[in-house]
């Protein structure tokens, strides 16, 4: 993300050094077309910006709260079906449930809601039986109520998180047709103008030229790697991943919403390793960067337990 705002920033500066030299451009209505494109474009990234700018803490926040709620809920009709199959000498339900319930505290939202569905199936086969222990007609329906909470809870994550990937390849399309508005339209026209316009087109170049970043200082080919870790049997994104640049011995960590970025990097190959607790390690992936390029890679983790995740 901070390499599309930088990006974007350094993109509004050329915009207005464009809209301070308007008169250069007073006999070439191309450009003021052009320009009315490229100002477009900026403002479609700015509101995608601003939409990816805010915290997915919030969508996790309201998930896990309502995943705490349910836990409990499944907590206590498991015990009590627990108690009914002990009483009837039910080996094989008494063995699930019992499962069930050293991996509760384990899994993910989507395998707690598929246990959760389970449950509610057996208190529904079993609701007279169970209403001798005390387990009651109104705690079934509060159950059921819990457990739909927690299926919209997961929809709605879901949702958010996919609207947040969309965003992304959207902002990353934008600056592509921006990028490429610059250079086959807009620095042609710079060019086209510098003469009877020197002072333009001296801080034009300036805004354009890449910072100098170490030793190679004025180096075409500034570039960036960034991508996702997703859970492979969920979808779901992967927080606190550890994502390696093998050959910059760098590591970086996903966000609340799985993503990762490398910035400053130079035209080359390189070689992504990733790792995560309850992960099985996948295998290290291979890029190759061009000039002033944005790549994307996605690692798709394996659950080292698949029961319990």
């Amino acid at each position: 993300m901070k390499t599309f705002v930088k990006r974007y920033q350094k993109l509004r500066t050329l915009e207005r050094i464009i809209e301070e030299h308007n008169t250069a451009f007073a006999t070439r209505p191309e450009m003021v077309a052009v320009m009315a494109e490229f100002s477009q474009k900026l403002n479609e990234m700015g509101a995608l910006i601003t939409k990816m700018s805010r915290s997915v803490s919030n969508i996790y926040r309201v998930r896990n709260n309502v995943s705490s709620q349910f836990r409990t809920k499944l907590v206590q009709a498991t015990s009590v079906l627990v108690n009914l199959s002990s009483g009837s000498n039910d080996a094989p339900t008494l063995r699930m449930l019992k499962d069930y319930k050293t991996d509760m505290a384990k899994v993910g939202g989507h395998k707690l809601y598929e246990t959760g569905l389970h449950i509610e199936d057996l208190l529904t086969s079993k609701a007279e039986e169970l209403s001798g222990l005390g387990y009651l007609e109104a705690d079934l329906q509060a159950y059921s109520g819990s457990l739909q909470q927690l299926s919209v809870a997961l929809r709605e994550k879901n949702f958010q998180l996919n609207l947040r990937r969309t965003a992304r390849e959207e902002l990353r399309i934008l600056f592509v047709a921006c990028n490429n508005l610059l250079k086959d339209r807009i620095d042609t026209s710079a060019i086209l103008v510098s003469a009877e316009n020197p002072g333009f087109y001296t801080e034009y170049l300036q805004a354009r030229r890449k910072k100098r970043r170490g030793r190679a200082a004025a180096e075409e080919g500034v570039s960036e790697i960034t991508g996702e870790v997703v859970d492979a049997n969920t979808g779901n994104p992967v927080a606190g991943a550890q994502v390696t640049l093998i050959q910059q011995s760098e590591v970086t960590e996903t966000d609340d919403g799985g993503m990762y970025e490398f910035t400053g990097l130079f035209e080359g190959k390189y070689t992504l390793g990733c790792f995560a607790p309850g992960y099985q390690v996948p295998d290290n992936q291979e890029i190759t960067l061009g000039a002033d390029d944005i790549a994307e890679v996605t690692f798709t983790l394996q659950p080292a337990n698949p029961v319990l995740n």
